[in-house]
């Protein structure tokens, strides 16, 4: 069937694996992505997921932090991991800090972890 199509019209790209096409295109999107900023974000969640211990203590954190406030317990989810391999993962893992950026602020601050003094007006 390709050989036909292509026959008939010689600009049809066959394509076996879209998944594999998308995940090309958005390796490739990101590249034009300041270095920076990846970094920011691969070490800001990574930082707390490496350690079974800071994941807890992030999730005491933020539950502490629901209570005084009164917000919703709901509020509160898991820190996604960074994996290079899955390219959704930096979307999802930009997202989770746009959303908890004073929660992880204050948590990098209180672990004095290595990128607390990124979380500035900078990038805010």
């Amino acid at each position: 069937m390709k050989n036909r199509l292509q026959a008939l019209n010689p600009n049809i790209i066959h394509i076996k694996d879209l998944c594999h096409a998308y995940h090309h295109i958005a390796e490739d999107a990101t590249q034009s992505f300041p270095k920076y900023i990846v970094d920011f974000v691969k070490e800001a969640c990574s930082f707390i997921h490496r350690s079974s211990q800071r994941i807890i203590q992030f999730k005491e954190f933020q539950l502490q932090k629901r209570k005084n406030n009164n917000s919703s317990l709901l509020d509160s989810q898991e820190i996604p991991s960074f994996r290079d391999i899955r390219w959704l993962s930096l979307g999802t893992c930009a997202s989770y800090i746009a959303k908890n950026w004073q929660d992880l602020k204050e948590f990098h601050e209180q672990q004095e972890s290595s990128i607390k003094d990124n979380f500035t007006s900078e990038y805010e």
